[in-house]
């Protein structure tokens, strides 16, 4: 017996060793939370501060991602969200609309902030929204001087985690926000950079992640930065893996980038090889994230030969984020489109995408087809009016 509990221990020694070498220990008990985090408001509205915002999401964004319970939401999606509901930095600090874009991101909650220079000092402010309920708790804040705004920021940071109580924590030496004056400079340069990003201004973006790679052309983020501008407002391919390819060499295990590398290939090029490669590293490195799964998902369905892969990803998704429509709605999609329709299992998922996100246009779409090929006329042009409505809503804003 005493053997037998001397060998029970090395292996569990051994299992724990093993999930701290992949730089994240896993718990599986641990209960998951998907999270959002938006650019936080200027309260003064000195636009020459507004870089300061996205700086604070970043931070924040970071030190979260190393929190083992907690998975974030990937940034293509948040992005996609923000642009389609037109809400700028002051919408995003409003707990409704907060609570809104979190159902559309599939997060369970918002993390929103405001900040204000005063005088010598910067103060800042977090909470976190229930997305189901949209009640505001957890709100921590800083202070401190504007030439140390970075330590405001990390401060800050550090409060967020611990008021979320989200698990083990672990650091690794690219979770340090460098406080060199050239990488501090380089901070600076890709946060006015990505708010130039966030307002569709290709040319200035790219200008200010030149100078921030300038300063330090070590600098990750700003190739990562450089990288989206060119895919998302440029359509450039090309030019953004190759920059994601810069930002992955200096942080290999950023998995952040490798998705989004992925989805550049998957996009622009149409290399499904190279995505799924970037993909199954994804899944590989963090078991748990739910955009790799689903995103190798869609790639899959592309190919139109491997829907099961894709259902089979698109679950595993679910298991991590189930409160997430856009899975739910991916899943009726390959119902639909199988070369003999499942109508009644698509109108099912489409009906559970919006519930959980009752503004999902495309979701009313979808489901009044499905219901209109099933003969059910009435609730498909129930649908379809419904599908206007929340356009035009949207227009009048």
């Amino acid at each position: 017996m005493y053997r037998l509990r001397n060998v029970l221990f090395l292996q569990i020694v051994a299992l724990i060793l093993i999930c701290l070498s992949s730089g994240k220990l896993y718990a599986a008990d641990t209960q998951m939370v998907t999270l959002a985090v938006v650019p936080f408001h200027n309260v003064c509205g000195d636009v020459e501060w507004d870089w300061v915002g996205y700086g604070f999401a970043e931070t924040l964004s970071t030190k979260l991602a190393n929190v083992s319970s907690i998975t974030l939401v990937e940034r293509l999606r948040l992005d996609d969200a923000i642009k389609e509901l037109k809400l700028q930095s002051s919408g995003l600090c409003d707990e409704k609309r907060a609570a809104q874009l979190g159902k559309m991101v599939g997060a369970q909650f918002v993390i929103i902030g405001s900040y204000q220079r005063c005088g010598g000092l910067i103060k800042a402010d977090a909470r976190k929204v229930d997305v189901t309920t949209g009640t505001v708790s957890n709100g921590v804040d800083a202070v401190g001087p504007v030439d140390r705004v970075f330590d405001v920021e990390s401060a800050l940071a550090s409060k967020v985690v611990k008021s979320l109580d989200g698990g083990m924590i672990y650091t690794n030496a690219e979770d340090v926000i460098p406080r060199d004056n050239g990488s501090s400079t380089a901070y600076e340069y890709s946060s006015r950079g990505y708010r130039e990003y966030q307002l569709g201004r290709a040319d200035k973006a790219i200008e200010y992640m030149d100078k921030a790679i300038q300063s330090d052309p070590n600098y990750a983020q700003a190739y990562f930065y450089k990288g989206l501008i060119y895919q998302i407002l440029r359509r450039d391919y090309d030019r953004a893996i190759s920059n994601f390819d810069k930002a992955i060499e200096l942080r290999p295990n950023n998995v952040e980038y490798r998705l989004t590398r992925g989805n550049a290939y998957d996009s622009g090029k149409h290399i499904v090889t190279m995505a799924l490669a970037d993909y199954d590293k994804v899944i590989e490195m963090n078991p748990r994230y739910a955009a790799g799964y689903m995103l190798r998902g869609k790639a899959y369905q592309r190919t139109h030969e491997d829907s099961e892969k894709a259902l089979e990803d698109y679950y595993k998704a679910l298991e991590v984020n189930p409160r997430n429509p856009m899975l739910h709605f991916l899943i009726a999609e390959t119902f639909s489109h199988r070369p003999e329709p499942d109508l009644r299992r698509a109108v099912a998922e489409y009906s559970t995408a919006v519930d959980l996100d009752p503004g999902f246009v495309e979701a009313y779409d979808k489901r009044a087809s499905a219901y209109y090929k099933m003969g059910r006329m009435y609730l498909a042009m129930k649908d379809w009016q419904k599908r206007d409505q929340i356009r035009l809503s949207r227009r009048r804003r």
